[in-house]
């Protein structure tokens, strides 16, 4: 986990879905044995002698889901971060834009000049 911390990178995006890939794995794995059992192809000790290797794999799954919980709002956060800039921006340009107009051609000696 020490490996996610700071700034979101493509290499942490990288982890966290090998991770996911990982996991999807493993369950469809046991879904696949659990089949096999309820089919009758495996005895049923077997079957959980099979799926003790993939229930360790998944052990780990609820704080991974906590993981993905927290970059998914990491990851939404820098989008709206990233809007509210880009918003800024333009009202501080707009902001500058009017503030020029005001000073360097005031609407009075604009008007009087039309005279």
């Amino acid at each position: 986990m020490l490996q996610l911390e700071g700034k979101q990178t493509d290499e942490k995006t990288s982890l966290i879905l090998t991770e996911q890939t990982r996991y999807q794995d493993a369950f469809s794995q046991i879904e696949k044995i659990d089949e096999m059992i309820s089919n009758g192809t495996i005895d049923e000790n077997v079957g959980d002698t099979m799926k003790s290797q993939w229930y360790s794999v998944t052990a780990f799954y609820p704080a991974f889901q906590r993981v993905v919980q927290q970059y998914d709002l990491v990851y939404k956060n820098d989008e709206i971060i990233f809007m509210i800039q880009v918003i800024c921006i333009y009202l501080a340009l707009w902001g500058m834009i009017l503030f020029l107009i005001y000073f360097y051609y005031p609407l009075d000696s604009f008007l009087l000049s039309a005279m």
